[in-house]
């Protein structure tokens, strides 16, 4: 499995916004993404973070695309890190 990890920075005061569009409009795409196996989102003081986990290192790779493309664009309040796929090699 591959993990793709994604950060955002997040307009101050706008964090409850940003979480509804996650919510509402990023997850349901996500969850439609070949390979898909789960993911686990959290917002910090550096803003928000994420990581999607795939089946292959290739669905990682399309996911990884499809979050850069603008297919899914964010709201001008938050800005997109580049994301990291990495290897899965343990889990319980």
């Amino acid at each position: 499995m591959f993990g793709l990890l994604v950060e955002a920075q997040i307009e101050a005061g706008r964090e409850d916004d940003a979480i509804a569009y996650l919510n509402d409009r990023v997850i349901p795409q996500i969850k439609q993404t070949p390979g898909f196996v789960a993911g686990y989102w959290w917002t910090d003081s550096a803003g928000g973070r994420g990581i999607t986990i795939y089946e292959t290192e290739e669905n990682a790779k399309a996911a990884a695309e499809m979050a850069t493309s603008g297919q899914v664009p964010p709201p001008e309040y938050v800005s997109m890190g580049k994301p990291e796929i990495v290897e899965i090699t343990n889990h319980a």
